[in-house]
């Protein structure tokens, strides 16, 4: 009796310190995290937006003293600016309509497909594993004016001249959308895997053919997924540099080849800060419209 009344202190001790530890271990784990990502990553951007406040006094040269918006002034007055900014949005919508129209199709059949889906995922694995400049380097010489593409469209009669894929928009959006498509796909997956196929084939016994089901049926249930796939791919189309700058050449000017262009040649931090700051605000504007349509969806479902 006396050893057990001596243990149920020290027991009931070790139950406590066992509670408590799960607690301190999650925050020793977050802590040196956050700490890591401000200091190297939220910490300089911060200070390069607050550039955008700042004059350009010379090349290279920023005065931080001084607190202006004549940067952001300059982008929305000017034409030139305006205008990148308008194909810049215009390429996020574009890549947004090719990887809904294209990942969603597929990622229907490897939902649907018994037999397929697991080679299928896997192709889709294995693409998004591959670096960005094997892709863009493998779409250089296809979509080349002596590629396997024009000697097939010059073989069918369908072109005498070849078409120029490289160095245009065109070129630019079928490399990213190959970059950004597998990702739109893993995650419309599992979205199409919680759509019953009852429901299709319900619609089915009431006489509507599979494509109509598709549309009515199961496209509405997935309303939430589109919508955060086509974030995702306008955000990383907003962002995209390497494959736009490689494919898409001088006739794809957006912002972050702009940005680039005026940290390396012109050497303006400050106009470079202000343009980074407003393609971030683009972006957080377009995120917080997307997640109110979803939580709209969501309650209306």
């Amino acid at each position: 009796m006396t050893a057990l009344s001596a243990s149920g202190p020290t027991g009931a001790r070790d139950t406590e310190a066992r509670r408590h530890l799960p607690r301190l271990t999650w925050r020793s784990l977050v802590i040196p995290l956050v700490a890591f990502q401000f200091l190297l990553c939220f910490a300089p951007q911060l200070y390069f937006y607050r550039l955008g406040l700042a004059e350009n006094v010379s090349p290279g040269v920023v005065d931080t003293s001084v607190l202006t918006f004549e940067n952001f002034r300059e982008i929305f007055s000017d034409p030139f600016y305006r205008s990148v900014i308008l194909k810049t949005l215009q390429f996020g919508a574009m890549m947004v309509v090719v990887c809904g129209v294209l990942g969603f199709p597929l990622a229907y059949v490897i939902s649907r497909s018994d037999r397929l889906r697991a080679p299928l995922l896997l192709i889709v694995l294995v693409t998004s594993f591959m670096s960005v400049i094997v892709k863009v380097l493998g779409w250089r010489i296809l979509l080349g004016d002596s590629g396997p593409i024009n000697d097939v469209l010059r073989f069918l009669h369908l072109t005498d001249d070849p078409l120029r894929l490289v160095n245009s928009m065109t070129g630019a959006v079928i490399g990213t959308a190959h970059a950004v498509l597998p990702f739109v796909v893993l995650l419309l997956v599992p979205v199409i895997d919680q759509v019953p196929r009852q429901l299709e084939h319900a619609a089915a016994g009431l006489g509507a053919s599979r494509a109509r089901a598709l549309v009515n049926v199961v496209v509405p249930e997935c309303r939430a997924g589109l919508i955060g796939g086509a974030l995702i791919t306008f955000a990383y189309a907003m962002g995209s540099f390497t494959t736009p700058s490689l494919l898409g050449g001088k006739s794809t000017l957006i912002l972050p080849i702009l940005i680039r262009q005026q940290v390396t040649t012109t050497v303006d931090y400050a106009l470079a800060a202000a343009l980074s700051l407003t393609l971030m605000v683009i972006v957080l504007i377009v995120t917080i419209i997307a997640l109110r349509l979803t939580r709209t969806t969501r309650v209306s479902v």
